[in-house]
């Protein structure tokens, strides 16, 4: 766990008898109990999994919902009943598409932050990224995929401060 200076290095479920320990120790316990539920699992490894909220980057698909509506409406789907099920289904109720993952291979995502001001440049083509003010870490031949992608940096056009491309890479499929 981490931000839990008690419990950090340790996995949360190995945690939890011991956050109930804690908690009630400091009478801060309201209730503790098991409860029979049914829960993921990996499929490669069979270690339950934890959902969590983070931050990442989405593409708000839901401010175009009704032109793709109307859009799929113009399209003469072939099977026919693919406009109204299954992908009508789906524009129907669209949500924001959370379109990174956090994973090493993948197409890296053309977005770099500034090391201090977080201000973020998405770049739009290899001549762009070559044209960035202090532009560094080219080597030839060009390759855009990662760990060589990441060593390409340039300066903040905010604050002089060195930009480097974030972490996550597409969701694609």
């Amino acid at each position: 766990m981490i931000g839990a200076p008690l419990f950090e290095g340790k996995f949360v479920k190995d945690a939890d008898p011991h956050i109930i320990s804690n908690l009630k120790l400091r009478r801060l316990l309201y209730r503790s109990e098991r409860i029979r539920h049914t829960y993921p699992f990996c499929w490669r490894c069979e270690a339950p999994l934890l959902y969590y909220a983070k931050q990442t980057w989405y593409i708000r698909t839901t401010a175009v919902k009704e032109s793709l509506i109307a859009g799929n409406n113009e399209i003469n789907w072939y099977p026919e009943h693919i406009k109204y099920g299954r992908f009508g289904d789906w524009l129907e109720n669209n949500v924001d598409w959370a379109f990174s993952r956090e994973r090493y291979w993948g197409t890296p995502l053309n977005i770099w932050r500034c090391e201090s001001c977080g201000n973020c440049d998405c770049v739009g083509s290899v001549d762009e990224l070559k044209n960035k003010a202090g532009f560094s870490g080219l080597k030839e031949p060009l390759d855009l995929h990662r760990p060589f992608v990441d060593e390409l940096t340039f300066t903040c056009a905010k604050c002089g401060a060195k930009m480097r491309r974030v972490l996550e890479v597409i969701d694609c499929w």
